[in-house]
């Protein structure tokens, strides 16, 4: 989900001196004067640990841990810390369909029940007959219900499976079955639900676990080593990642939830890791390399404004917000943000002076957009 709540006044949780020693870096690009504005940006958030990764030129240039992985340990963020991506799963998700686009096995324009085989989606009652393509659940105008997830704590005896999801049982009962509430292609209404479809389908069309398909048809390709699709992590992840925590920087009762939602809240990754992913994606966007993941034509579709049947624009593209340049002629940037519980994160990524922030944080609804624009100014960061 796309969360805006309003910077908290609340006083700092933990000393400034303190975090200054919790931090890890791996380059200078951002001086000690700037590095003290994000402890301080922290404290007033009520953040206990916080990672950035800045892309200049088409590189990464920066990456840099702050604070603490958990409320009352010592053990501090590094760049290998893993957070929970929420929301920005729906961005990863479309690399994969548009890495299958590319192969021949999906194409965007096809409903999707032509890939599926264990799941139907129900209709549009209106119109049974109006079934919803691949390009409309990317962009959230195939009218599918369910905006976003509650999550389950960890620790619960058994966590309810996607198939569960989709029909509504054994979930939140407030997480209604999976259909077609509106007119697909009329309207853009941000649906989580949409992106659960397109699990399905991905599932149902190889046959493998979500996670191994990205691990063999992007994760590697792109460098994301520290990244991984679950809802139940294994004693070795566990190791690796920030626990979540409440709005007042107080750590969540259950250390951190988990979205059996995979493809619209359930990645746990790095912020170096989704600035690899922007990188590939800047890459293909320009097709400088012989190696380029996606060609230039997908790439250009997955930054196309989408008309919706009434003529009316969209600015949500394929798996990311779109901004326009001030001649409102062509997509300058991509973006996504993400909320789950206990976690706040968001990216941008310039598709054209190749530019890029990622941050990724351990606290409940934080409001990561005025460090953001900090760190955009102080690369020169411009939309145009």
């Amino acid at each position: 989900m796309d969360w805006k709540p309003r910077l908290s006044q609340a006083q700092p949780a933990f000393l400034l001196t303190g975090l200054l020693f919790l931090c890890i870096s791996a380059s200078s690009q951002i001086s000690s004067e700037n590095e003290i504005f994000i402890l301080d940006f922290m404290q007033q958030e009520r953040i206990p640990g916080l990672s950035i990764a800045i892309i200049q030129d088409r590189q990464l240039s920066y990456t840099k841990g702050f604070g603490i992985k958990a409320k009352g340990t010592e053990e501090a963020v590094s760049k290998h810390t893993i957070f929970q991506a929420a929301s920005i799963s729906k961005s990863v998700t479309a690399g994969l369909v548009l890495r299958y686009v590319d192969q021949g096995k999906m194409s965007l324009d096809s409903t999707v029940r032509h890939y599926l085989t264990s799941f139907q989606l129900a209709p549009y009652k209106q119109q049974p007959n109006l079934n919803p393509t691949i390009r409309q659940l990317l962009s959230h105008t195939a009218g599918v219900n369910g905006s976003g997830f509650l999550g389950y704590r960890h620790t619960k005896k058994r966590i309810p499976d996607l198939g569960e999801f989709l029909r509504g049982k054994k979930t939140h009962p407030w997480e209604k079955k999976t259909t077609i509430k509106y007119k697909p292609g009329a309207q853009m209404k941000y649906s989580g639900g949409g992106y659960c479809v397109l699990q399905q389908a991905l599932i149902d069309l190889e046959g493998e676990k979500f996670q191994s398909q990205f691990q063999q048809n992007l994760f590697q390709e792109c460098g994301m080593n520290s990244s991984f699709f679950s809802a139940e992590l294994t004693e070795e992840e566990e190791k690796n990642i920030a626990f979540g925590h409440k709005k007042n920087g107080k750590l969540l009762t259950s250390q951190y939830y988990v979205y059996p939602q995979l493809a619209a809240a359930g990645l746990w990754t790095t912020a170096s890791d989704l600035a690899h992913y922007l990188i590939e994606i800047q890459t293909s966007f320009h097709g400088q390399t012989a190696e380029s993941l996606w060609p230039i034509p997908l790439m250009k579709e997955m930054t196309e404004l989408q008309v919706l049947s009434n003529g009316e624009v969209s600015h949500y593209g394929l798996g990311f917000g779109l901004y326009i340049d001030e001649d409102n002629t062509q997509t300058c940037s991509i973006r996504h943000k993400g909320a789950n519980w206990g976690y706040t994160c968001q990216m941008y990524a310039h598709l054209y002076n190749g530019n890029g922030v990622v941050i990724m944080c351990n606290r409940n609804l934080a409001n990561l957009d005025p460090l953001c624009e900090q760190i955009n100014n102080w690369i020169h960061y411009e939309d145009r």
